[in-house]
């Protein structure tokens, strides 16, 4: 199968995937036993207040026809409007995102750099105290609870030691630039040093928290491949030549055992913005996670769905640009 034509069916196929996200999404939300309009009026309202949201809202139509409604907001990009902040929930997820993409980024460099290096260390120096120490790091990482490891943290970085910041984004008295949203690369761009290095000592809990896991997976994955790796047979081939050891690990070996670790580490961003919910919470990082939360407590129907969508659009999309990489690296994939 020629690659256009493979990426065309991954995005076919992505379509399909966002269309059962949508009506899951929207039919679990609207099967919870509780009322969204109550929940922002309060329960002395009037009946006449009540039924007068409702219908604004078009709560009152019949389900078919809501979930008919919705589709087509989705269609042209509209999520609706946010019951708590009365704005269209698109403008509160652009608001929201560049907070959650910044630290999942940062959570990502920290997974990619630590989990490959101890892979490959790991499988290197195989039986050694590198190794065991790579796996007792990768089973901890991929057992302990986000939440426990977060507040654990913070119990000790913040609360005991007070090394680091115990929360939010930048410091109370700290204005940091704001161009992209982004605020690191904001300062730097402004040359504002002392936003960026409030804003790093912020964003080094989170994100070691957030990438954790992400960096365990990377880790086992990346000794499994090198340890398969360095059994081919071209392996011993570069070595029967004389080339040395280092020559043979990094120009041949990891270039060859990175190809499977792709697939994980696209996939493991997306991951990590689904796991910002709970991290932004523990943190109270202003992202998107921690705007889902936030609506869920009040029952805003659509900030819930329209930021879940947008999660797994973000998802879908960091899956299709893994698996055209991986097409366009090995021929193979596209059958």
């Amino acid at each position: 199968m020629k690659l256009g034509n493979y990426i065309l069916k991954r995005i076919f196929l992505m379509v399909i995937v966002m269309l059962g996200v949508a009506t899951i999404v929207f039919f679990i939300t609207h099967v919870i036993p509780a009322d969204p309009v109550g929940a922002i009026l309060g329960g002395n309202a009037p009946i006449e207040r009540v039924d007068e949201m409702r219908h604004q809202l078009g709560l009152d139509k019949p389900i078919t026809l809501q979930f008919i409604d919705y589709i087509k907001g989705i269609v042209h990009a509209d999520f609706g409007i946010s019951l708590k902040s009365s704005r269209p929930v698109l403008k509160d997820i652009i608001n929201y995102f560049p907070a959650t993409i910044e630290l999942a980024i940062a959570s990502m460099i920290f997974a990619v750099l630590v989990g490959v290096v101890l892979g490959v260390f790991s499988a290197i120096y195989r039986n050694k105290s590198i190794d065991h120490f790579s796996r007792v790091f990768s089973i901890l990482g991929v057992s302990m609870p986000v939440f426990w490891l977060g507040l654990l943290l913070l119990l000790l970085f913040y609360y005991h030691l007070d090394l680091l910041p115990g929360g939010g984004r930048n410091s109370l008295f700290i204005f940091p630039p704001r161009i992209t949203g982004f605020i690191l690369f904001d300062s730097v761009l402004m040359g504002d040093w002392t936003a960026f290095w409030d804003g790093l000592s912020h964003i080094i809990l989170p994100a070691f928290v957030l990438g954790y896991a992400s960096a365990a997976s990377i880790a086992r994955i990346m000794r499994a491949s090198m340890l398969d790796i360095l059994r081919q047979d071209f392996i011993r081939t570069a070595k029967s030549k004389g080339l040395s050891k280092r020559l043979v690990i990094y120009r041949h070996a990891l270039k060859n055992a990175l190809i499977p670790v792709v697939t994980i580490i696209g996939l493991s961003f997306g991951s990590l913005l689904s796991g910002a919910v709970l991290t932004e919470t523990i943190f109270s990082w202003p992202g998107l996670g921690r705007y889902i939360v936030n609506a869920l407590l009040v029952l805003d129907y659509p900030a819930v769905t329209g930021s879940t969508l947008f999660i797994a659009f973000v998802y879908s999309l960091a899956n299709l640009v893994v698996d055209i990489s991986y097409a366009a690296l090995d021929p193979r994939m596209r059958v």
